[in-house]
């Protein structure tokens, strides 16, 4: 059964969160999505402000996950557990 769009969005952030920050090919190894498109869904999700790119050096990249992409994954794919609050 093909993945909607939505859960492609929420199982990416999944992988983020049980990974840590991490290059796109890993991302699409381990949410078994093709590259072409797994950058789409990364576009998508930064204006989001769900994930963040974060430049590790001159030459490359890693995508991380942000507080606010865990309250969303919290509420969508586990609505039971609560929402963590940002400290003040």
């Amino acid at each position: 059964m093909r993945r909607s769009r939505f859960e492609t969005y929420l199982y990416v952030l999944k992988v983020l969160m049980n990974n840590g920050p991490s290059k796109i090919t890993r991302i699409a190894y381990n949410s078994n999505i093709s590259s072409d498109f797994l950058e789409k869904y990364l576009d998508f999700l930064i204006a989001q402000r769900a994930v963040e790119e974060r430049t590790i050096d001159s030459e490359s990249s890693v995508f991380a996950i942000t507080q606010h992409g865990i309250n969303l994954l919290k509420y969508f794919w586990q609505p039971e557990l609560p929402l963590i609050e940002k400290e003040k």
